[in-house]
Order: C-alpha cells, then sequence, then structure tokens
C-alpha cells in the first residue's frame, strides 16, 4: 500500500452562521491493496464570532480540536474533540453511521450552569438530545436536571425533570420557530411538587410576551410578560393559603401575598416589589408573621422588613437593607422577650463570585450578651465563625421552635458545610 503524510493549515476558514475560523492539522492518508483509510488531527480558533448563541454559550476565545478517522470500510470517527471558550469547556467523541445518522456523547462544564453530561444525534428529521445538568443553579437548589430534546412539526418537544429547593418537578413544552414568524414556547405540562404551571410565551426580537399560570399545592397566581417602553416589562402576582412544598427542607406557608412588577430596557432595570406572610416555616425555623418592600433600580436601592416570632414569642425584628451590585448593607433593631436586639453597625454582606455571600465582622448585642460573626454563606460551601460572651441562649428560640435553652455562654464558634460532588 501507499501512504501520504502532511500539514494543512486554513485560514479565515467561513462557517455558515457562526463566524470565521483559523484551523491547523495533520492528516495520514493510505491507499492501495488495503481499503483506504485517512486520519487527521486538528485544532483550531474562531477568529471572529456572528451568532450571539455560540457566545452567549461558550465565552470569548473559542478554540477546538479533535482527531477524525474514517475510510473505504468504516464510518466516520471523531474522537477527543473538544470545544472551549470563557464560560465553555466540553469534550466528545461520535460517529457518523452509514445510514446518515450523526451520534455524540460527551461531558463539559459551564461556567454558569456547571457540569453535564450530553448524549445527542442528527438525522434527517433534526436532532435530539438529553442533556443531564448536576447543579445548574444553586441557588435554586436545582440538581440532577435533564432535558430531552425530539423534533416535532415546525419545531422541538422538550421534556424535563429534576429536583428543587421546593421540590421535584418535571414538564413538557413545545418549542415553534415557524419560518418569518415569531418563536413560540407552549407550557403543555409543568408540575414544581404539586403545583401546575401552564400558557405560552411570543419570543419576538429581543422581548417575550405571555401569560402563565399557577395552580395547586395551595398556590394561586400569574406571571405575565410583555414589551413595555422600548424593553422587556413583567408582573408578578401570586398569593399562597396553607402551602406546602418539598425538598430537603420543606417549605410551609400560612398565608402570603407576593406582588411584583419589573422593567428591563438596555441594559438597565427598575423592579418594584411587595410580599406580605404569615406562618412561615422551614425545618425547624418559623416566622409567625413577614412584611417587606423593594424597590431596586440597576440592582441598587432598598429593601424594607419586618419579622415577628410565633404568638406570643414578644419578638419583632425591622430591617433595613441598602442594595447595591455586588453588597447588602443591613440595618437591623428589635426586640425579645422585652430585651432590645441592637446592631451598633450595619452587616455588610459582599458577593464571593461563586454565588455565596462574605459577611464581614458583625456584631449583635441582647440582654447584656454580645456576639460577632463573621464569614461565608455560600450555596457550594458555608464557613462561619461566631465570637460568643455571655449570650443568653434564649435567643435561640427567636426562629428555631421549642428549644427551651436557659443560661449564657461564651466561647467560640467554627461552622464549615461544603457541598459534596460536582
Amino acid at each position: 500500500g501507499y501512504g501520504l503524510a502532511g500539514q494543512v493549515a486554513a485560514r479565515g476558514l467561513a462557517l455558515t452562521d457562526l463566524g470565521t475560523a483559523d484551523a491547523d492539522g495533520r492528516i495520514v492518508l493510505t491507499f492501495g491493496k488495503l481499503p483506504w483509510t485517512l486520519d487527521a488531527r486538528l485544532a483550531g480558533r474562531m477568529v471572529r464570532v456572528d451568532n450571539a448563541t455560540l457566545t452567549s454559550l461558550a465565552g470569548t476565545g473559542i478554540r477546538f480540536g479533535g482527531d477524525i478517522s474514517l475510510g473505504a470500510k468504516r464510518p466516520l470517527l471523531f474522537q477527543q474533540a473538544t470545544l472551549s471558550g470563557s464560560k465553555l469547556s466540553l469534550g466528545v467523541a461520535g460517529r457518523y453511521l452509514p445510514d446518515g445518522r450523526t451520534q455524540i456523547s460527551g461531558k463539559g462544564r459551564h461556567a454558569d450552569y456547571g457540569p453535564f453530561d450530553v448524549e445527542a444525534s442528527f438525522a434527517g428529521d433534526g436532532p435530539r438530545a438529553v442533556l443531564v445538568f448536576a447543579n445548574p443553579l444553586p441557588a435554586a437548589g436545582l440538581k440532577d436536571v435533564r432535558i430531552a430534546l425530539s423534533p416535532i412539526a415546525n419545531g422541538f418537544r422538550i421534556e424535563t425533570e429534576g429536583g428543587s429547593r421546593l421540590g421535584p418537578f418535571t414538564g413538557t413544552l413545545g418549542l415553534y420557530a415557524r419560518t418569518g414568524g415569531p418563536t413560540r414556547i407552549e407550557v403543555q405540562r409543568l408540575e414544581v411538587w404539586q403545583t401546575a404551571i401552564a400558557g405560552a410565551l411570543t419570543l419576538d426580537r429581543a422581548f417575550a410576551a405571555g401569560h402563565l399560570t399557577l395552580t395547586g399545592g395551595g398556590i394561586d397566581g400569574t406571571l405575565d410578560l410583555a414589551p413595555r417602553d422600548g424593553g422587556q416589562g413583567f408582573n408578578v402576582a401570586l398569593s399562597a393559603k396553607d402551602a406546602r412544598f418539598g425538598g430537603d427542607m420543606p417549605l410551609t406557608i400560612g398565608s402570603a401575598r407576593l406582588e411584583a412588577q419589573g422593567l428591563l430596557r438596555k441594559g438597565h432595570s427598575s423592579v418594584t416589589g411587595s410580599l406580605i406572610g404569615q406562618g412561615i416555616g422551614q425545618g425547624q425555623m418559623f416566622l409567625g408573621r413577614l412584611a417587606a418592600n423593594a424597590r431596586l433600580t440597576d440592582g441598587q436601592g432598598q429593601v424594607t422588613a419586618s419579622l415577628a416570632g410565633r404568638r406570643g414569642s414578644r419578638f419583632d425584628l425591622q430591617l433595613l437593607a441598602d442594595v447595591a451590585p455586588q453588597r447588602l448593607a443591613v440595618a437591623a433593631q428589635g426586640q425579645f422577650a422585652g430585651q432590645r436586639i441592637v446592631l451598633p453597625r450595619r452587616a455588610v454582606l459582599t458577593a464571593d463570585g461563586a454565588g455565596g455571600w462574605r459577611l464581614a465582622p458583625t456584631q449583635l448585642d441582647f440582654a447584656g450578651g454580645r456576639a460577632i460573626a463573621s464569614g461565608l454563606v455560600g450555596t457550594r460551601e458555608s464557613d462561619i465563625h461566631l465570637a460568643l460572651a455571655n449570650m443568653p441562649l434564649s435567643l435561640a428560640d427567636v426562629l428555631v421552635s421549642d428549644l427551651g435553652l436557659g443560661g449564657r455562654i461564651s466561647g467560640l464558634v467554627d461552622y464549615r458545610q461544603t457541598q459534596r460532588g460536582n
């Protein structure tokens, strides 16, 4: 047989609907008496990206590479294929089958959504894919989220399931993209624990319009989206009555009312909202009453809140939070069992860049005792330090019911918790 090997290079290679790329590779071609084979190792980078979706998913500095193998009596194979950018790292392997189907499988990690697995195939009727995200949104407690995509007439069917802070969820959506018309999302079935979400959204250019309803499990309400004043407007109205959710620490709500409205326009935002609730519990923690109001512009503004314990607990606390991007400063005062609760200085929290908040040393005085707290409160890791001096243990009864502790405590407490896996 014969062989041919060498280096290849492409500059300014146009990739339809994506942009242009530079690529280099080494190829080895064998032919003659034996069936011919071609092996290639490629590596390259995107020098210009014209696709906003690709940029939002992968970020900047996009690079790609991998090994390709094909021959007269074997399917097209690609192995150790990689795609990386400032937001994404992905490794896949796959094959092009004689019947025209392409199959791929791989693993990756996204800066916003964490690690994931992907299985996909491409055929004449369109792509099919299954993605599984281990922990895509820690703040919402999302875990083991599965998204399955399959083609239907004029669009795709999306099936999803997983766990959340409010319990398991499952749903089916239809995504329709007709040529020359707006994209439409129909929520055919979406249930979070015992609450059902239904409705439809229309996506036209940069804005969404539609109406979603929430019913069941003690929840009743609406979410409305509509273009407004050159931006994206939204209105939320939710009420709860004897609501109960699942999750690792089930949330219960005796009654509550949430109203919020806002506008997102050209990189700016304005949001106002109010919340009133009674009988709110999670695990051993319980609030008898809660009232809060917020007014934020571009992520900056004030939130006021008033808290009270269960009936007869003689506890109340008022909070005033100055909100800024990546920073919260909270002033508080109140009383418990006839004794004042005092924060001599505001508690300051700053975002740590990984979904958590770092608390600067904060002093709390109560009934002749003192506590100084600091540390990290996060979705993936918590590391809290407490210095206590003559602090009455009865203060623990404010939020944790039926402890019935007496006496006072002095000393140091270090608490650390790291989420396992991922």
